[in-house]
């Protein structure tokens, strides 16, 4: 979504009660979790969370919804990492650690250890800085400049602001 968008009180509100109200969830719902959880306070969004990865979701291994879930903790895990909520980062990053992500996914695998990594270096790991230096690499590798070129900035910004 993009970052200039502003959301109002009550289309935030609508938009919670409209998941919340879900008792399957598509893709579609899936994606527009992820799309809007900066917007969402983090105590819905970790209970959305928990919703949308219940076991009792027939959906979530439907390989299409299957993906959109692991874009979308992705997400997530970035909104925790930028408001210090580490612990909630943490257990979403071991839910895809352990959810068999296919090789056919490989830009998610990249994406989960630069925020596995991004996580570490926020808590203290100075050494995760590394880990996201070679995802840079690899992104370069592969010719996702764009992307590349985000994760440089955000190292950049990192290595400013420990050095203010």
């Amino acid at each position: 979504m993009d970052s200039n968008y502003y959301i109002n009180r009550e289309e935030i509100l609508f938009l919670e009660n409209y998941l919340f109200s879900l008792k399957e969830w598509g893709q579609y719902d899936v994606a527009l979790l992820g799309q809007c959880a900066k917007f969402i306070d983090l105590i819905h969004l970790m209970q959305l969370t928990e919703k949308m990865l219940s076991p009792f979701q027939t959906s979530n291994n439907i390989p299409y919804v299957k993906q959109a879930i692991i874009q979308t903790v992705l997400n997530i895990i970035e909104v925790y990492v930028e408001n210090g909520t580490y612990e909630p980062a943490r257990r979403l990053i071991r839910y895809l650690e352990t959810s068999d992500i296919h090789d056919y996914y490989m830009f998610e695998k990249i994406t989960l250890i630069y925020t596995k990594a991004n996580c570490l270096y926020h808590t203290g790991d100075e050494t995760a800085l590394e880990i996201m230096k070679k995802c840079q690499e690899i992104l370069e590798f592969c010719d996702c400049s764009k992307t590349a070129n985000w994760v440089a900035d955000e190292i950049n910004e990192l290595l400013r602001n420990d050095h203010t």
